[in-house]
């Protein structure tokens, strides 16, 4: 028993600049002081290609910033890419005081490194591999996920950027390309290549984005795995998240959430207040666990404070409209406004975030039981709006008003 405590405090202590400071490393029992990274699982705020733009990225981190850490899309290095100029769009201090992340494509290994050694002396706090990504156009090039079926390659391209670079580095990756047939040994190349951890978004390439989504692997990731791993896929409410925790916590780790971190993308389009929602959630079962000190239970509960003050109707409506005023600046055509906005629409009344409504494991205090009707209203809207002809202005307008709607009527937020 005591080989065994030895070895997960050793574990721990040399994986602690990820996910806690060594101060507030808990043993068993009471603690004083408490850290709220310590009782919850970092949170990231996904890359995603055309919609999480970095109009997007700074909407959220000014009203919504209960994420832990953003990551860019795509930096694109094709052969002979001029590096300057590629990565001349990439400001580490966008979401300041949040870190942003700098996320490589590429199928080049000799620039790999170079691309890499570039973007840390830019500044950036990580540096990620993308081998996740699905779109023709991308593995046509031997990119995203098309690493995933050349292992050889792949061993390659993570060595030359390890030996370019000494901060964090990660790799983002699917289950495969076709199938899981090369999954751990993927895996294996990526723990053998000294990469800091792992964001796994657990379907093949061929399976883009539909359902199933394969959680089980999660686990499969976990028992193989040592370094931290981040889950990602179909997070959409509380209960996705504390089920997707249980996945990856690991038994010789002391404390579940210090191993492991959960990603959320497409939810967060259309909620961008889902990382307060799961923060609060996880702060509420440390509180009931009842390990806490006095001490301790008064810093969480500040921290429960702070998470319930970015829960209303009023800072949603905030948002979008901070974010419409960004698009009115970098756009220059109302045609692409109106584009965005559409692309939004789909986000904003997308039925599947409202599926648990009324459900008992709904994270919503007091969640009216609308079940089937609301699904229904907002799929109603979606369409009608997605429809619609008027120009710029009053579109918005109409989302706007109906957005709010959606949320009144669903408990969502607080008014």
């Amino acid at each position: 028993m005591l080989e065994r405590f030895v070895f997960c405090f050793f574990l721990c202590y040399i994986r602690n600049d990820f996910f806690i400071k060594q101060d507030f490393f808990c043993f068993p029992g009471k603690v004083s002081e408490v850290a709220i990274s310590y009782y919850i699982p970092k949170l990231f705020l996904a890359p995603m290609e055309g919609v999480a733009d970095r109009a997007f990225r700074m909407s959220c981190a000014k009203f919504f910033p209960q994420f832990d850490e953003a990551t860019t899309e795509f930096i694109r290095l094709p052969r002979g890419g001029h590096i300057p100029s590629l990565i001349s769009v990439y400001d580490p201090h966008e979401l300041s005081p949040l870190p942003l992340a700098a996320q490589v494509m590429t199928h080049c290994a000799e620039g790999a490194g170079q691309i890499a050694r570039a973007l840390e002396a830019r500044g950036a706090p990580r540096i990620e591999l993308n081998c996740g990504c699905p779109s023709n156009t991308v593995v046509g090039r031997g990119a995203g996920s098309a690493l995933l079926e050349d292992p050889h390659y792949l061993q390659k391209i993570l060595l030359s950027m390890r030996a370019a670079i000494s901060g964090v580095f990660s790799v983002k990756m699917r289950l495969g390309y076709k199938d899981r047939a090369r999954f751990e040994e993927n895996l294996d190349i990526i723990a053998a290549c000294g990469v800091d951890h792992v964001t796994i978004h657990p379907r093949t390439k061929i399976e883009g984005y539909s359902l199933p989504c394969h959680w089980d692997q999660l686990e499969v990731a976990r028992k193989r795995l040592t370094m931290p791993i981040v889950g990602s896929g179909e997070i959409k409410n509380c209960a996705d998240a504390w089920a997707m925790t249980q996945l990856l916590q690991s038994d010789c780790i002391p404390t579940p959430y210090q191993n492991m971190g959960l990603m959320v993308g497409r939810a967060a389009l259309g909620k961008p207040w889902i990382f307060a929602q799961i923060k609060r959630f996880f702060i509420a079962k440390a509180l009931q666990e009842g390990l806490l000190s006095v001490q301790g239970q008064k810093k969480l509960l500040v921290d429960l404070n702070a998470t319930e003050d970015a829960l209303s109707i009023d800072k949603a409506m905030q948002w979008l409209e901070h974010l419409y005023v960004i698009w009115q600046i970098k756009l220059v055509s109302s045609k692409q406004r109106v584009r965005r906005i559409k692309q939004q629409i789909n986000s904003l009344f997308d039925p599947r975030l409202y599926a648990h409504i009324g459900s008992v494991h709904s994270c919503i205090p007091s969640t009216p039981p609308l079940g089937e009707r609301l699904h229904e209203r907002v799929e109603t809207l979606r369409k009608s709006l997605l429809r619609d002809q008027s120009e710029e202005a009053q579109l918005f307008l109409r989302v706007k008003t109906h957005w709010k709607e959606i949320l009144m009527a669903s408990g969502e937020l607080f008014i």
